[in-house]
This record gives structure tokens, sequence and C-alpha cells, in this order.
């Protein structure tokens, strides 16, 4: 018996629905990678303390110089991992002053990042990540290491920590993630966002091999990753240093508002123990409020899937 015209009409409303349903699953499986990564392929250059180095087969990061003296010279040396967009050198601002007190740093480059060939993916990120804390151990030998992480990038932190457990003395992460496919299933729960995304970035399930102390902290106004999920990500550490909630910062903390909130945290890790929740005083406008510190460091945002500045 032949439809008659609404039927019909549903009837094709309804197949177009599936069709665009469809083709959106089809764009999320084969484009994932341009949705998740943003690299800045310019080439990195000299920028303030900071050189470039190679630290593995074609890999160049930026670092200060293996030689420099300094007040705390002999102390802890930093890795500081950025997150999906941008390169190495925009995170230079945010970790000069703790180069010129004389830590070591070095700001990681990743594959397709600042020049770098190749084309970032998780397994890539991670196989960067292993390469950059073999250089900084060799560069600086018998320091500890301090990792810090800024929204992906907190992932390949604690990746780092829970796979060296001997060699990781702190880790400071900066917006965390539980993990990419809960994050992208939240914002698109029309989509099976869960079995098609290849590089889940899950950051929940490795917190509790982390033994090394974490410090968390996220941007109230987060507008890309929830700071409820930074909140997780701090309860599940076995030995967690503190939840900073930070007012007026966006995402991510240490380029959103949040500057100083973030140099004192990673300096404090740096020192060997971690910033005291509720200090007075500190010039940040911290103060602790239901178990968490809040401050009020300035204001920003960024859109979905990129956090680069």
């Amino acid at each position: 018996m032949p439809l008659t015209a609404g039927p019909r009409i549903a009837a094709l409303l309804g197949g177009a629905v599936g069709l665009v349903w469809l083709l959106a699953c089809l764009a999320l499986w084969g484009l994932q990678e341009h949705l998740i990564f943003f690299p800045d392929p310019r080439v990195l250059t000299a920028t303030g303390p900071f050189r470039p180095v190679t630290i593995g087969p074609g890999l160049v990061a930026l670092a200060t110089p293996t030689a420099s003296g300094g007040p705390t010279a002999d102390g802890a040396v930093l890795l500081y991992l950025h997150g999906n967009g941008g390169n190495a050198a925009d995170r230079a601002g945010l970790l000069r002053p703790l180069a010129e007190a004389g830590h070591g740093v070095l700001i990681a480059g990743y594959r397709g990042y600042g020049g770098n060939p190749g084309r970032p993916t998780q397994a890539g990120l991670e196989e960067d990540a292993e390469t950059q804390l073999g250089w900084l151990r060799r560069a600086w030998p018998g320091r500890p290491v301090v990792l810090v992480g800024e929204s992906l990038g907190t992932y390949l932190a604690m990746w780092l920590a829970a796979a060296h457990p001997d060699a990781v003395a702190g880790v400071v992460l900066d917006a965390p993630f539980t993990s990419l496919r809960e994050l992208a299933g939240e914002r698109f729960p029309l989509v099976p966002v869960r079995l098609l995304l290849r590089h889940p970035f899950d950051t929940l399930a490795l917190a509790p091999r982390v033994a090394a102390p974490v410090r968390v902290l996220h941007g109230a106004g987060d507008g890309l990753i929830p700071p409820a999920m930074g909140a997780r990500v701090a309860a599940a550490v076995p030995n967690p240093a503190g939840f900073t909630l930070v007012e007026g910062a966006g995402h991510p903390v240490g380029g959103q508002g949040g500057v100083m909130a973030m140099r004192q945290a990673i300096a404090a890790m740096l020192a060997g123990a971690p910033e005291s929740d509720g200090a007075e005083g500190d010039g940040t406008g911290a103060h602790e409020v239901g178990g968490h510190e809040v401050g009020d460091h300035g204001t920003g945002a960024r859109g979905p899937w990129q956090d680069h500045r």
C-alpha cells in the first residue's frame, strides 16, 4: 500500500537525519586528528633564556643551556609538556622567571610542532615525551625531575610519572581532563565518540599508578575542560598535593589569567614542597574555600578543542 504524503515526508526526513549522523561519524573517524591537534609548525628559535636543542632524531625542543648556573643550579629540573596547540615557544614567557632563577628547564617539542617532522598521535606523543625525559636526565644527571603538564600535556605528564616512578619527584597539572573520550562524549552526545576515538588519552586510568606528589590547578572559567574533571584527577592520585581552583582564570591557567598561580605552584614543587593550601599574603589573592584553594588572577577562556595562546 503506497505511503501517503505525511509518512513519505517523515521517512525522507528520517533518512536524511540518519545520513547526516552517519556522515558525522565518518568525519569524526577520518578527521579526528584535525579536531584534537592544532600544531604551530613554525621552526623554534632562541626565545629569552631558551635555545633550540635536538633531543632526538628529528625532534627539537627549547631548553636552558645545560651549563648554566644560578642560585638553584643543584636543584630540581623541569620538563614542561604543553597542550594541543601552538608550540614550545608559546610557553617561554610563563617559564622564563624559573629559568632565570637557575632551574634547568626543557619545554617539550612534539612531532608536527615547532618545525618537527611527522604527525601527532597519542602513541607518537607518548614516544616524544619519553625522549624528552631521557634527554633531560642525561643533560642534568642526578637532579630531581618535576613534570608540568598543560591540558593535553597533563596526560603525558601522568603517563611519564606512572612509567618512571623513580625518576619523577613531582607533578603539576594545569587543567587536566579525566579522558579525552569522556570529554568528547560530553561535547558530542549524539555521536558514539567513545567507540570512534583512536586517541583516548585516559588520564584518570593513570592516576592511581603515579607515586609522586601531584598538584592540580584549574581555571574556574575554563570553557573547554570542566573543573570537575580536574578535581576528579586530583582525588584519584595516591599522593595529592592539592587542587587549586583559580578564580578568573580560563584555559589553560598558565596562559589565561593565572600566570602567577602557575609559577608559584611550579616553583613550590621544584623547591621540594607543595605550595601550602590557604596561604595568606602570597601575592595571588588565594584562599581556601570548601577544601579548594581559589584566587583572582584575571580572565580568559578558550574555544572547544583548542588550548593554544
